[in-house]
């Protein structure tokens, strides 16, 4: 993991050939494969479901880097399924939810949910994880990396591995730790 992600970490953003997907999309989709695999949820989380659902709100290309990057993938012996949300969110389904800028003013009303469904909520910036998102992608120096909020994984109940941690560019602790 820490090979996989490292490298994903220092691969630089290219520009991408007309007609394509840009590769960042393909990154962050690879990211957000990875992170599903390096979080704990609570049993009941996972409990009577067949996939491990990484949605996507807001961001149509990044979805569809997901539903490629998805396909045969396995995590804990469950299928990854893409899922593609749109308003009213029913966010609830998803184990890992990417949330765009354009949505990021809905967090206040997602949260609730999020806690209460175990969901990990990644976005784009920094004001992502003030706004309460527990993994935000950043750019350093042209290298798509990201941070980790662990209060803000905790508040969903869920348990961030320490090989996502060791691979994050900051991270904000768990409080009293």
């Amino acid at each position: 993991m820490a090979v996989i992600c490292g490298a994903l970490a220092l691969a630089p953003v290219p520009s991408h050939a007309a007609g394509s997907l840009p590769p960042v999309h393909h990154l962050k989709a690879a990211y957000l494969l990875h992170f599903a695999k390096f979080v704990e949820w609570p049993p009941a989380a996972r409990a009577g479901r067949t996939t491990v659902d990484v949605c996507v709100l807001g961001d149509d290309a990044l979805h569809r880097a997901v539903e490629a990057a998805a396909r045969d993938e396995t995590i804990a012996a469950k299928r990854v399924a893409a899922a593609r949300l749109a308003a009213p969110h029913p966010i609830d389904r998803c184990h890992v939810l990417f949330v765009a800028d354009g949505f990021h003013d809905d967090m206040e009303l997602m949260l609730p949910v999020a806690h209460r469904a175990h969901v990990l909520l990644v976005g784009d910036g920094s004001a992502f994880l003030l706004r309460g998102g527990a993994i935000a992608f950043a750019y350093d120096d042209s290298r798509l990396r990201f941070d980790l909020d662990l209060r803000a994984a905790a508040r969903a109940g869920l348990k961030v591995q320490s090989k996502l941690v060791k691979v994050a560019r900051q991270v904000t602790p768990r409080d009293g730790a």
